[in-house]
């Protein structure tokens, strides 16, 4: 069984791509790429694919962008290659205040 992460953070940035690598199980399917910003202003990418995923509503909140201004607790696994592969999530009830109103006081 794969070992899952957390990671709490947002959302800042997303972007569709497509598997071109002819060994990969996931050749031909497109997926997002996520990258994360957590409190401690690190970024992190997570691999978003639509069949791994334990909800279908999240590819689709992302395809939306309906994570903007959202805080989340992110699940996800790594592979042998060391990505980071989405498997759930789940919002929490609100983002830092620096980060809600941008530093302004």
């Amino acid at each position: 069984m794969t070992k899952q992460h957390e990671l709490t953070g947002r959302i800042t940035n997303k972007k569709l791509e497509k598997v071109y690598r002819k060994d990969s199980s996931y050749y031909g399917n497109q997926f997002y790429r996520l990258t994360i910003q957590t409190a401690e202003a690190k970024e992190k990418e997570l691999l978003v694919f639509n069949g791994k995923l334990a909800s279908s509503n999240i590819w689709q909140e992302i395809k939306h962008s309906q994570f903007i201004d959202k805080q989340y607790l992110f699940y996800y696994a790594k592979n042998s290659q060391g990505n980071c592969r989405l498997i759930d999530w789940k919002e929490v009830d609100s983002l830092p205040k620096e980060i809600n109103n941008h530093g302004s006081n």
